[in-house]
Parts: structure tokens; C-alpha cells; sequence
């Protein structure tokens, strides 16, 4: 994981795959995600933006998880 831009909310994630073929040869392949990280209030926001009522609950591991409804 790197982050190139501390400034922002997001991060970049490279992940390195081994894949065994059935002849026993292997492949790698690389794969690069720009990921994010937003506040509760943030995750609220952007669900009602597109059509969502939702609230924030903490579970019992201490994590945060949204619960949210279609609006109709």
C-alpha cells in the first residue's frame, strides 16, 4: 500500500497474484487499486445521494457497518 497523495482520501493498493494452471505452470499477474477512505458522515452522504436512507451502527467487534433502505 502507498499513499501518493497524503492529502486526499484515497490510497493505492498493488496486489501481486500466483496463478497455478492445471499443467503446473504458474502466472503472475498484478493488479493496482485506488482505494478510499471516508468518514461515517461521508459514507451517509454519498448512500442518500443515490437513493439510500441509512444509518451508521456499531457492531460487536467494535466496527462501524451501515444499514440502509431504498427510498421508493
Amino acid at each position: 500500500m502507498t499513499d501518493p497523495d497524503p492529502s486526499d482520501t484515497t490510497y493505492q493498493v498493488d496486489y501481486a497474484l500466483l496463478l497455478r494452471e492445471a499443467d503446473g505452470s504458474v502466472r503472475v499477474r498484478h493488479d493496482r487499486h485506488i482505494e478510499g477512505l471516508f468518514s461515517t458522515q461521508r459514507w451517509l452522504d454519498l448512500l442518500a445521494e443515490v437513493g439510500f436512507r441509512a444509518t451508521a451502527l456499531d457492531d460487536a467487534w467494535g466496527r462501524v457497518i451501515f444499514v440502509a433502505q431504498r427510498r421508493p
